[in-house]
C-alpha cells in the first residue's frame, strides 16, 4: 500500500505540471483530449482515494477541479472541434511540437509572432487549394 500511495504522489505531480503545460497554451490550441485523459484518471484516483478514506484525497480533487475548470474555459475556444480545420491539424500538431523544442529559449513574443505566420502560411495555402479546386470543376 505503501507503494501505492508512492505512485499515487508521483501521477498527481505529473498530472500537475502537464495541467501547468497546458495552461502556457493559448486557449486555441490546448490538448483537449490530454485534458479528457487526465482528467478519466484523476476521477478514478479520486474515487480510490475517497473510499479508502486517505488525506491525498483533498489534493486530489483540487487538482481535478483545477483541470476541470481549465478545460471547460478553453474548449469553447479550442481549434481541435472546428470541422474545417481538422484535416491539417495533425500536421499543424507536429509543428508545434517541433516549434516547442526548437524555441524553448526564445521569448513568448517572438514565439507568437511566428506562430501567427506560419497559421497565416497555412490558411493561405488551404485557400489556394480551395481556389485551383473551383476553378476545376
Amino acid at each position: 500500500e505503501e507503494e501505492d500511495l508512492v505512485l499515487v504522489h508521483k501521477r498527481l505531480l505529473v498530472m500537475q505540471s502537464m495541467l501547468l503545460e497546458e495552461k502556457t497554451r493559448t486557449p486555441e490550441f490546448v490538448r483537449a483530449h490530454h485534458l479528457q485523459a487526465a482528467i478519466r484518471a484523476l476521477t478514478d484516483t479520486a474515487n480510490r482515494m475517497k473510499r479508502a478514506q486517505h488525506s491525498l484525497f483533498f489534493a486530489t480533487d483540487d487538482l481535478l477541479d483545477d483541470m476541470l475548470t481549465f478545460y471547460n474555459t478553453s474548449l469553447p475556444h479550442n481549434v481541435y472541434y472546428y470541422a474545417p480545420l481538422r484535416a491539417i491539424l495533425p500536421a499543424f500538431r507536429c509543428h508545434l511540437d517541433r516549434r516547442d523544442q526548437k524555441l524553448f529559449l526564445s521569448g513568448p513574443i517572438r514565439r507568437r509572432m511566428l506562430l501567427k505566420l506560419y497559421a497565416c502560411q497555412i490558411f493561405i495555402r488551404l485557400r489556394h487549394s480551395c481556389a485551383k479546386r473551383s476553378q476545376q470543376r
